[in-house]
């Protein structure tokens, strides 16, 4: 795994033995300030430092708020000790090429979670390129090349972070306080259809009345806008029409509720299933009379909020062949079986997973407010991104933690500390 080292084993060992969580910060503090303390809330130089128990925290006199070597870098609203940190910046940056949370835990005796958020902090904090770790190159001095890469770690400034990679809430998509303001920043997601399947805990939302589950629509649609973060994006699943008593265009509806709730319009992509069943509706049979037409594709409705530029840059996981082939906008792959999943409707890992890597950055947190089988959060957590999901049903909820603890090798645990709002029923988090 490892290449050439960039310290000695005896410096390595001064700086990761014993009592040295203390030395690790006073690393740290030089590598980022070089021994003129910054505020990184107003950038006053005016700092007292404290001292005994206290040490590592600053107050700034003119803004009078404190700080550590921790605030605003990626090593923020984490219990994970900062030689820690250090050491597997040490391990990433001598690397042959990335490794996994897995291999990374067993290299620092830690668990595979403590492990996932290092990774998913570092990927975020180089843009999603860690060769630009590894290609890091110091001064003189056995310990330079080690503090270039802190100093690159450091100088990213994050604007959300997580310490939890799959966040599952058992609440209703239709109540707003379920989760927080602007806690996501790709939504991807297919609603009930209002064809009579009772799935998702949402039974009457699947036998109102068209008009009835235009208002349903209506509110979780509102409530994503509310979710979601400026210039986040949004893509829904839904098929072009209705048949079910009656024609009715599903998705263009869909979009006009979007767009009266806030959402920017950007483009609609055709899913052509490759496994519809037979027809055996024709309606008047080789006669212009009355045929009867049905279209054997399903759409992907592509919104934003705010603007379709990404305030949040990063350096995206797609490659050429994937990026050329998936603007053209038509997708080509099969559904996914029920029987097999253990859900009425669930849809294949290609839509989510395209949607991801062409919408969103390493380090995102992408949201599906009507989680069914899980496959969205699945997909999120492989990818590197943050998962956070809303399923109403609690059968719902064991068979995602199942597929998660079985597909991510991440297991979901009851957690209060994580529960978002008074609304939910319960909540997971890994």
């Amino acid at each position: 795994m490892m290449t050439q080292p960039i310290v000695s084993n005896y410096d390595l060992f001064r700086l990761f033995s014993g009592e040295d969580e203390e030395s690790a910060r006073t690393r740290l503090e030089s590598v980022r300030w070089g021994g003129h303390i910054i505020c990184p809330h107003c950038g006053s130089h005016n700092i007292y430092t404290r001292t005994g128990k206290r040490a590592g925290i600053h107050d700034c006199r003119d803004c009078l708020s404190y700080f550590s070597v921790r605030t605003g870098t990626v090593f923020e609203n984490s219990r994970i000790a900062l030689r820690d940190w250090i050491h597997a910046i040490y391990l990433l940056m001598t690397a042959h090429k990335d490794i996994s949370s897995i291999q990374l835990s067993k290299e620092m005796g830690v668990t595979q979670k403590t492990g996932w958020l290092i990774l998913h902090r570092l990927h975020t904090a180089c843009g999603g390129n860690m060769e630009a770790l590894r290609g890091m190159v110091g001064g003189a001095g056995p310990m330079s090349r080690l503090d270039a890469g802190l100093s690159h770690v450091m100088s990213y400034r994050p604007e959300h972070l997580t310490e939890n990679p799959c966040i599952l809430v058992q609440g209703d998509a239709t109540k707003r306080d379920t989760l927080k303001r602007e806690c996501a920043d790709l939504i991807v997601t297919s609603p009930p259809y209002n064809i009579g399947k009772a799935y998702n805990g949402y039974a009457e939302a699947d036998e109102k009345s068209y008009d009835d589950y235009l208002k349903f629509s209506k509110k979780w649609l509102r409530n994503c806008y509310f979710w979601t973060r400026p210039t986040g994006r949004l893509c829904v699943n839904v098929s072009i029409d209705k048949n079910r008593n009656g024609k009715v265009p599903l998705s263009a509806d869909i979009t006009k509720i979007a767009m009266d709730a806030g959402w920017s319009y950007h483009a609609t992509i055709i899913w052509n299933e490759g496994n519809i069943s037979r027809r055996t509706a024709w309606g008047s049979w080789k006669s212009a009379s009355a045929p009867h037409i049905i279209a054997p594709v399903e759409t992907i409705i592509v919104l934003y909020k705010g603007r379709w530029k990404r305030e949040r840059q990063g350096t995206s996981d797609i490659s050429g062949e994937e990026f050329k082939d998936w603007v053209l906008g038509v997708w080509n792959f099969n559904g996914e079986s029920a029987k097999r999943i253990g859900h009425e409707a669930p849809f294949p890992r290609a839509l989510p997973e395209r949607c991801i890597k062409l919408l969103s950055f390493p380090g995102d947190t992408v949201l599906d407010p009507f989680a069914g089988s899980g496959t969205t959060l699945i997909e999120a957590v492989e990818r590197g991104r943050s998962a956070l999901g809303i399923e109403l049903e609690k059968k719902y909820c064991d068979l995602i933690k199942q597929r998660i603890e079985k597909e991510c090798k991440v297991r979901l645990e009851t957690s209060q500390q994580v529960t978002p709002a008074k609304s939910t029923l319960l909540c997971w988090a890994a």
